[in-house]
């Protein structure tokens, strides 16, 4: 076990369950893997766009709490394998900046997002587009008009 993974880090727990009832379960278990839950839970009952173990409905629930790496990891495994659980998903939680305070106090914690992959291929304005300027074509050089180029301006 390394120096880093004794210290305890925060999370984001994520999960879809059949109905509000499981929720004190998911406590537990989460208990029963040494995390530390920081505050309430957001909960909130959802149409799924797509049967999830022949659910079209389910209740998700986001909890925050702290952990031990590997306590975490094994707690990641351990929602994979429970039926009752429709989905279920943990993301490193990271601080989001407090503007009132400088230091740590208040600060809360938010979910490591992906950069986007993708750029905008053209800006999205609604005024048309400018006409180009009839800038003259670059001319094309062979390689000895290139060289002699070259020459020349090193002169």
């Amino acid at each position: 076990m390394d120096i880093e993974d004794k210290d305890p880090k925060n999370y984001e727990l994520a999960i879809l369950v059949k109905s509000e009832e499981q929720l004190p379960e998911i406590v537990a278990f989460l208990g029963q893997h040494e995390a530390t839950i920081a505050g309430e839970p957001r909960v909130r009952k959802i149409a799924l766009a797509y049967p999830v173990k022949k659910e079209t409905e389910a209740v998700f629930a986001s909890y925050l709490f702290s952990a031990v790496p590997s306590q975490a990891k094994k707690l990641e495994q351990d929602l994979a394998v429970r039926q009752d659980i429709l989905r279920s998903m943990i993301i490193i939680a990271i601080p989001v900046e407090d503007t009132r305070t400088t230091s740590n106090e208040g600060a809360s914690y938010a979910p490591r997002r992906p950069r986007p992959t993708t750029r905008p291929s053209e800006p999205t304005s609604s005024a048309p587009a400018a006409p180009k300027s009839a800038a003259p074509a670059p001319e094309h050089l062979t390689n000895d008009a290139l060289e002699k180029r070259i020459e020349e301006i090193l002169k």
